[in-house]
């Protein structure tokens, strides 16, 4: 997901057991992220846009959250 541009995007309950890197990447709509098990490290930087809500309610993230830059 990383340096690209989506809309709506619903990640509730998804397992991602290595990294999910976000950054650069522009979020037009709600990132729903309730739920969410990362197993090594959650990134959200190097300029990375949320143009609306962002819900990591009940998030597991194991390792880091990175959101430098954002």
């Amino acid at each position: 997901m990383r340096d690209a541009e989506f809309n709506e995007v619903d990640l509730i309950g998804a397992n991602i057991e290595d990294q999910l890197d976000m950054s650069g990447s522009k979020f037009n709509d709600f990132l729903n992220m309730n739920g969410l098990q990362v197993g090594n490290g959650l990134f959200m930087r190097d300029g990375a846009e949320f143009i609306s809500e962002v819900d990591l309610i009940g998030a597991n993230i194991e390792d880091q959250l990175d959101m430098s830059g954002s």
